[in-house]
């Protein structure tokens, strides 16, 4: 069996969203990963091996961050004040991203 992306339904919301489009790269070699919110904002995950901060334009949305080792969680995520409207895209990403990272998924 293959490892694939599926879709992304919010809510009650009849349209569907392929996960691909969560985890868009606009050039290769680049570790960031691009999205359009359903504000229409263009949001950018910039990832490095320890910490991924989410930007809309300038301004910072969410940063996750993995723990040290003597540190009782695995990984932190903060979510900034500008990020609060957007929560669920906010995870969602951050899941669809880490998905494609581990489960080695082709980028679209």
């Amino acid at each position: 069996m293959k490892n694939v992306p599926g879709y992304i339904i919010y809510g009650n919301n009849r349209n569907t969203l392929p996960m691909t489009h969560f985890i868009r790269q606009h050039r290769d070699g680049s570790t960031s990963r691009y999205y359009t919110s359903q504000n229409g904002k263009d949001c950018k995950w910039r990832i490095s091996p320890t910490r991924w901060e989410l930007l809309d334009g300038r301004t910072t949305l969410a940063v996750w961050e993995l723990s040290h080792p003597d540190d009782e969680f695995h990984a932190r995520l903060t979510i900034k004040t500008p990020g609060l409207p957007v929560v669920t895209e906010i995870v969602t990403t951050l899941t669809m991203n880490r998905m494609a990272q581990e489960l080695r998924w082709e980028q679209p």
